[in-house]
Parts: structure tokens; C-alpha cells; sequence
């Protein structure tokens, strides 16, 4: 501060003035609210789309995987019935069919 006192002060050329006024950016005009939500619109949009198009996808892997485990369960049951009957020390009696 004490300086700024003590030292001669020029005031700036007026070529530098409008050198510097020329590389200054213009004032921005007001902006519509169209314009504000622009530059984020692409990236909701993209996000979006990546939503769509995975959700229906991992939803009929969940469908189809519950079903194929329901479907193994079934066939599971049967096959351990099979075995059980056939292990049986009798397995004609334990079912009702006509052993010959």
C-alpha cells in the first residue's frame, strides 16, 4: 500500500486500453431457459436411453432365471422321486401300477 502511494501512477495508453477491451469477452446476453438446460440434456438423454434399453433386458433375465430354477425344481422333485421309489426295497408297492 505504502508503495502504490510512493510510486508514480501513468495511466494506461489508450491503444493498450483498446487492445485489451477488444480481447475481453462480450457481455452475455440473458440466456432462456432452454439455453440453461441444454448442455445437461445430453447427458440426461443418454442416461435415459441406457435405462430403457437395459431395464427391459434385465428384466426378462430375472424372468426367464426364475423360471428355469422353477422348472429344475420341478424336475429335480421327479428325479429324486425316481430314485427313492427305485431304492425302495420294494418298489412295485410303493406305486400303483401292475408289476409283472
Amino acid at each position: 500500500m505504502i508503495l502504490e502511494r510512493r510510486l508514480p501512477q501513468y495511466p494506461a495508453p489508450l491503444a493498450l486500453k483498446r487492445r485489451l477491451a477488444a480481447q475481453w469477452p462480450a457481455p452475455a446476453a440473458n440466456r432462456s431457459r432452454w439455453s440453461r438446460w441444454r448442455p445437461g440434456l445430453r447427458p440426461a438423454l443418454a442416461a435415459a436411453a441406457v435405462i430403457l434399453v437395459t431395464a427391459p433386458v434385465l428384466y426378462y433375465e430375472r424372468v426367464a432365471s426364475q423360471h428355469a430354477s422353477a422348472t429344475a425344481g420341478v424336475f429335480a422333485e421327479a428325479v429324486s422321486d425316481h430314485l427313492r421309489v427305485l431304492a425302495s426295497p420294494r418298489p412295485c408297492s410303493s406305486i400303483r401300477i401292475v408289476c409283472t
